[in-house]
């Protein structure tokens, strides 16, 4: 718990997050979509289990993922490091609790306004972005967090 006023870099960033919040829901959008256009007919691509994204409606739930492995949903989170504004793009896995009633668990932190676009420290080619990613979404549905 923080128990001191925040800093001048800090406010600077409150401030920056209030104008930089909807840019960094459009690079959310962004990426949903380039995911859609891949994913979006619930086929298996490239050997990996048949999946489904679609965007969503919401202002909180900014997409949806169907598989036979379970489902997960996009949502956003901000926060600010000193003076900047910073985006997460958040992928929940939908569980069961021990009442059985379903919740959802943030399984997959996808940084903006610029993902880490690399595969064992390896840049991976705008081609295969969207693959990756997906895979990547699928994997973290299947197995949860995984501590890093």
């Amino acid at each position: 718990m923080r128990s001191k006023l925040l800093s001048s870099d800090e406010l600077t960033g409150v401030r920056s997050l209030n104008d930089e919040a909807d840019n960094l829901r459009r690079k959310a959008g962004y990426l949903i979509n380039s995911l859609v256009d891949e994913f979006g007919g619930g086929y298996s691509i490239g050997g990996l289990p048949p999946m489904s994204i679609k965007k969503a409606d919401g202002p909180d739930i900014l997409g949806e993922v169907t598989s036979g492995f379970g489902k997960g949903r996009f949502v956003m989170q901000f926060s600010t490091e000193g003076a900047t504004a910073k985006g997460q793009l958040i992928v929940e896995r939908a569980i069961l609790d021990q009442d059985g009633k379903e919740v959802w668990e943030p399984v997959l932190a996808i940084p903006l306004p610029k993902p880490l676009w690399e595969v064992d420290g390896e840049p991976i080619s705008d081609s295969d972005k969207s693959f990756m990613l997906g895979a990547s979404i699928l994997h973290a549905i299947i197995n949860g967090a995984a501590a890093e």
